[in-house]
């Protein structure tokens, strides 16, 4: 959203509101709008807890603190331009376009609550999961333009929907391809400080949470016998402490934690694998994109995907060969690649990674990217 920032910033007069910054150590040059930008934050700060309560509380109050800086400092008729994070703004500001009239235009990163339900946070019979899936939908009506970021995220929202005439396109996330390149000659054993040169190295980077569906991928570990590769867990989120439990339980000790990483580190240690594994959980289709995939992509890395059939990056799998996809029922698939994973298919992985930095650098390009979200904002 930085970069949209300052690119509608150089075609019209714009202005930012959002919530504070959470750490300055993560902020680059790349990331700030205040020299160029009017922006306008929030006093509310998020706790760092990762208990479900405590961060429906902070959500919510950060929600209204954003919703109540919407509210003073539009007018009738502006250009209001949200994104589908925190979730809970979505209501809210289709509220607030009623009373002050703006242009709400919605980038749907997330389908709340259609993903909580998927995860078991929601139950899909209750009272409650239907009564918010009646308002979100209602209120996604409310806008001028939906951008969706994938292909089944958009067969999601026909139906959401209905009969109305809004316009919608799909608008992938970008690759930072000029930031993030293959590193041939890097030692993923001098990174991890472990000795892995007989080993394939495969990496899972970014949120250990509820919708990537980890626990499952630690299941199917345990059936697994081959001693000839290593999975590195980069990050952390509210599974982590579930995920360990289960690695000591099992004797699962080809899988490392390796805690959390710098942002200006990511293209060392994207580099630091010879697969990166993406997982969304079971029924996640068509309710996210995660990000990640693109600068996974960027650094020439092949993706071992699992998750729901046909999804987004199933999608990009099978029509640019850039790894293998399976689904979650093909438990005894997903198990036989982990059995035959060896050195020897090192040349089939550099084909696959090869193919990957091809489409980070054609498909997924920034420039191209926000052009398109320029040219469909706009007109």
């Amino acid at each position: 959203m930085t970069r949209l920032a300052q690119k509608l910033s150089h075609e019209v007069d714009i202005g930012v509101i959002c919530g504070p910054i959470h750490d300055l150590k993560i902020l680059t040059s790349k990331d700030k709008l205040e020299d160029e930008i009017q922006v306008l934050r929030t006093g509310f700060r998020i706790s760092g807890s990762k208990k479900l309560p405590v961060r429906l509380f902070n959500i919510f109050f950060l929600c209204i603190a954003i919703s109540m800086k919407v509210l003073i400092h539009t007018r009738k008729g502006d250009k209001v331009i949200m994104v589908t994070n925190p979730p809970i703004l979505v209501p809210f500001l289709s509220f607030l376009k009623k009373i002050k009239n703006f242009e709400l235009n919605i980038i749907v990163h997330d389908v709340f609550p259609e993903n909580a339900i998927a995860v078991g946070i929601l139950k899909k019979s209750s009272i409650i999961s239907k009564f918010l899936k009646f308002l979100y939908n209602k209120s996604y009506q409310t806008s001028k333009k939906l951008v969706v970021v994938g292909e089944d995220m958009l067969d999601v929202f026909k139906e959401k929907i209905g009969d109305r005439e809004i316009p919608m396109k799909v608008i992938t996330n970008w690759a930072d391809h000029l930031q993030i390149y293959p590193l041939p000659n890097q030692s993923i054993s001098s990174y991890y400080n472990k000795n892995l040169d007989d080993k394939v190295v495969l990496q899972f980077a970014g949120n250990i949470g509820r919708v990537q569906g980890l626990e499952q991928l630690f299941d199917l570990m345990i059936k697994v016998n081959n001693q000839n590769f290593s999975i590195m867990m980069i990050g952390n989120g509210a599974f982590q402490p579930l995920l360990y439990q289960k690695k000591l339980d099992h004797d699962l000790d080809h899988i490392h934690f390796c805690g959390e990483k710098p942002r200006d580190e990511q293209i060392t240690f994207l580099n630091a694998c010879h697969i990166s594994i993406i997982t969304l959980h079971q029924g996640m289709f068509g309710l996210g994109v995660p990000s990640k995939v693109y600068n996974v992509l960027a650094a020439g890395k092949p993706i071992l995907y699992l998750g729901d059939r046909d999804s987004e990056i199933s999608r990009y799998i099978k029509e640019y060969d850039v790894g293998w996809s399976f689904s979650w029922e093909q438990e005894d698939e997903i198990i036989q690649f982990f059995e035959d994973l060896s050195l020897e298919f090192l040349p089939k992985f550099g084909v696959k990674g090869k193919n990957s930095r091809r489409l980070a650098e054609e498909k997924f390009n920034e420039s191209l990217i926000l052009d398109t979200y320029s040219n469909f904002l706009q007109n």
